[in-house]
């Protein structure tokens, strides 16, 4: 049976925490810049922006907006909504996708009673304007929670 030695309790320098103190060149700081409406504003400045650490003006050196990644679910199922034609759907999701910026990247899936991957992930926004405009076709019912399940798992791994 091992016998231990009772330990000393800890002095009160050795108790606090030590600080260090490092030379940082760049911090990396995610977010989201909404107008008072909750919108996206892609036209704001880095110099617009106010970053403070413990009170203290922090230098802005860059600002940039990444590329996005978007699962586009289209409803093409008319049978519990007749507007939902898949002419309209198609011109919703090509005036959705035209706005989409070069470097964002896209997956497209139609659903109503099946699902069906019309264009894995891609960055070719062109491409995926095409097979809206080929591919998508109307569809009875709205199976919305396979469509979501499906998604969640074929686009996991992306």
């Amino acid at each position: 049976m091992p016998v231990s030695a009772p330990r000393p309790a800890p002095s009160a320098s050795s108790s606090q925490q030590e600080s260090v103190k490092v030379f940082t060149e760049e911090v990396v700081l995610t977010a989201q810049v909404t107008d008072q409406q909750g919108r996206f504003d892609p036209t704001l400045h880095k110099d617009e922006l106010l970053i403070l650490e413990e009170g203290e003006h922090q230098e802005i050196m860059s600002a940039r907006q990444v590329p996005a990644s978007v699962l586009l679910l289209i409803s093409t199922g008319g049978e519990l909504n007749p507007a939902m034609k898949s002419n309209i759907s198609k011109e919703v999701a090509a005036h959705f996708v035209s706005r989409l910026k070069t470097g964002d990247r896209l997956a497209l899936v139609q659903y109503g009673r099946q699902v069906q991957t019309i264009t894995k992930w891609t960055s070719d926004l062109d491409a995926a304007l095409h097979s809206i405009r080929t591919k998508l076709s109307s569809n009875n019912g709205s199976n919305l929670a396979d469509a979501l399940a499906e998604s969640v798992e074929e686009f996991a791994e992306e």
